[in-house]
């Protein structure tokens, strides 16, 4: 009995990746499934367009530059996640928390998108700007 609850346990587990994965956001989302599904694209669509900038700014980084660049990431993402955890924790519970945090962790993640995307715009190396174009 255990094995048939481990076999549906990974077909449906499969199943949900899939239909995430092949899941389009209508205009205008109808069920709380869909509202959460299309907060979760809005946040892998702007997370990946940080990433990019992210690793292509870092390439014109010194190697000392680089280490900073991590830590201060790495530290963003931790803060990032606590305060979506946070701000999310009234819906705790609820059908509606993923959106909540998803629109949480998007937001957060356009503003440091803007804020790496101000770095790699400099023109030159200044105290203000540590790596030029």
């Amino acid at each position: 009995m255990q094995t048939f609850s481990f076999k549906a346990l990974v077909f449906l587990t499969i199943g949900i990746s899939i239909h995430a994965r092949a899941f389009h956001c209508p205009t205008e989302p109808s069920t709380q499934m869909e509202m959460n599904d299309c907060a979760a694209q809005g946040y892998e669509k702007v997370n990946k367009e940080l990433n990019k900038v992210y690793a292509d700014y870092r390439k014109r980084l010194s190697n000392t530059q680089k280490l900073i660049l991590k830590d201060t990431q790495l530290a963003w993402i931790k803060y990032r996640d606590l305060a979506c955890e946070f701000e999310s924790s009234g819906a705790e519970g609820g059908s509606v928390r993923p959106m909540v945090r998803n629109y949480c962790l998007a937001g957060k993640a356009r503003v440091r998108l803007n804020e790496l995307e101000q770095l790699a715009s400099c023109e030159e190396q200044s105290e203000e700007c540590p790596a030029g174009k």
